[in-house]
């Protein structure tokens, strides 16, 4: 699967990162993953850069980013070239209008 079939959330977290552990305990639940997958019909990607990966690193700069946490939706389709990012710490909501905007066009 690439980007375009389906759309997709890409999360990037990191084990030194407090603020991405803040993210999964609040917002980036399993279940509100699983409930938000099912609705969405979303690929679900955990991009890990505990330890130094090149390919990891040269993704978040793609994405207009030096930090995490970061979150981007890519919808499926054409539009997948254009996604749309949160960065840093936020709530559900925003969450859940995010994906409201990237995914329901």
């Amino acid at each position: 699967a690439g980007l375009g079939h389906k759309p997709m959330l890409l999360e990037f977290t990191a084990d030194w990162c407090p603020n991405c552990k803040l993210m999964e305990a609040t917002v980036l639940t399993d279940e509100r993953l699983r409930r938000l997958q099912a609705r969405y019909g979303m690929e679900l990607v955990r991009v890990d850069l505990t330890s130094a990966n090149a390919y990891a690193v040269r993704l978040l700069d793609a994405l207009g980013s030096k930090s995490i946490p970061l979150t981007a939706l890519f919808p499926s389709g054409d539009a997948a070239v254009s996604p749309l990012v949160l960065r840093d710490v936020y709530g559900s909501e925003t969450l859940e209008r995010a994906m409201r905007n990237a995914f329901e066009n």
